[in-house]
Order: structure tokens, then C-alpha cells, then sequence
């Protein structure tokens, strides 16, 4: 850490990006976030990737394995929350530090409500980074995507939170908890699905997720 903290701007640069894959950086946590929120671009964002590639290594297995001190995660949690929600910060410092988030998530160190408020930020990477987030939980209710899928400006957006319910509803008619959350859809987000999945504009694979859904709906 050192070297980050006296090192050139090509050696800082390289310092962090090796402490994203060092089996030991996840001592180093709390010192990448404060530097990805401090730190001038591009620094700060090649610490915030720093602590989501660390983040993604953070298996209940992981942690017992390598002897993680719990105190290491109970102090980066609120912090990385609070700095997923500044809006002062460059989208692209926050995306990095909303998917870390997530992995706090399932380790149960964070709420998930806590980040349901990125739903509505003002940057479309942002939320979308949230809905990938959302989407990627085990459990996942996506309480809040309806309004989203209803109702954000960007299509991109809106096609990726359909995209996010519609993606595990099975291709033919079952009970299941996926086929009962999409039946529980407003009419308006039914209606900007159908939209969604006949709009060039959006990306295919997001297009394929809402046929699920489609079948769900039946004959508008």
C-alpha cells in the first residue's frame, strides 16, 4: 500500500490493479474504497475495480479459509454503502462499488433496501449496475423494478429491469415463484414490456429474457 499512497501515477495505477488479485488485498479493503472516493480519475476507479474483484472472491468458504477477521467487512459496510449513494461521485467510481455491495449483500453485511434507492439515481449506468446487482442476489424479490420497468426514461434501463424479472420464468406454463412475481406486474409495466421486446434499439439478449414474460401475460 505504500507504493499507492508515494508511488508515481503509473506505479499507483499498477499497485492497485495488483492488489485487486492479491490473495491478501482484502486487508487493504477499506483503504481502496476511501481511495476510490478520494482519489483523482483515473486512480479512483482502478481502486474501486480493485475492491470488486477483491469483493468477488468473498465466499463464506473464502473468508473461513484465509482467516478474514469479521471486523474487516462490519467496517467497510456502511461506508460502501453511503458511497454508492453519492452522487458527487463519477458513475463509473460507483458501478464498480455497487457490484461490491452486492457481495455484501449475500454475506448478509448489507441490506438490500439500503441500494433499492439507486433504482431512481440520475446516472443510467448507475441503475443500471443496481439492476444487475439486484439480479444477481440469491432471494431476490426486485421490489422496485415495476416502477422502473414502467417508468424510466431510457429504454436500455427499463428493457434491463424486464429483462431482470423475466429472465428465469421457465418457457412453458409452471407454478412458480418467477411466474407469480411477473403476474403481480402493473398493466403499465406489462405494457412497456410488450413495447420493449419489439424495440430495435434494444439489446438482443435482453429482448430474448422478456419472451418469458410475453407467454405470462398472454393476449393483451
Amino acid at each position: 500500500w505504500k507504493i499507492v499512497e508515494r508511488g508515481t501515477p503509473e506505479e499507483r495505477t499498477a499497485a492497485l490493479v495488483t492488489i485487486g488479485f492479491a490473495d491478501d488485498g482484502w486487508a487493504v479493503a477499506s483503504q481502496l474504497l476511501r481511495h476510490a472516493t478520494t482519489a483523482p480519475s483515473p486512480e479512483a476507479e482502478t481502486a474501486a475495480r480493485a475492491l470488486l474483484r477483491q469483493s468477488e472472491r468473498w465466499t463464506p468458504l473464502y473468508l473461513e479459509t484465509n482467516d478474514v477477521p469479521s471486523d474487516v467487512l462490519a467496517t467497510l459496510s456502511t461506508p460502501l454503502v453511503n458511497a454508492t449513494l453519492r452522487s458527487t461521485l463519477a458513475a463509473q467510481v460507483r458501478v464498480p462499488l455497487i457490484g461490491a455491495a452486492g457481495r455484501l449483500i449475500e454475506l448478509g453485511r448489507v441490506q438490500e433496501n439500503d441500494l433499492r434507492g439507486l433504482l431512481n439515481d440520475g446516472e443510467p449506468e448507475v441503475r443500471l449496475a443496481t439492476i444487475d446487482m439486484l439480479r444477481r442476489l440469491p432471494r431476490r424479490s426486485l421490489a422496485g423494478l415495476d416502477l422502473v420497468i414502467a417508468g424510466d426514461r431510457e429504454p436500455r434501463v427499463a428493457a434491463a429491469a424486464a429483462a431482470a424479472l423475466c429472465y428465469d420464468v421457465p418457457p412453458v406454463s409452471g407454478t412458480t415463484f418467477a411466474e407469480a412475481r411477473v403476474q403481480a406486474t402493473s398493466a403499465p409495466s406489462q405494457a412497456r414490456v410488450r413495447a420493449l421486446a419489439e424495440d430495435a434499439t434494444v439489446p438482443l439478449i435482453d429482448r430474448l429474457d422478456l419472451l418469458a414474460c410475453l407467454r405470462v401475460f398472454g393476449t393483451p
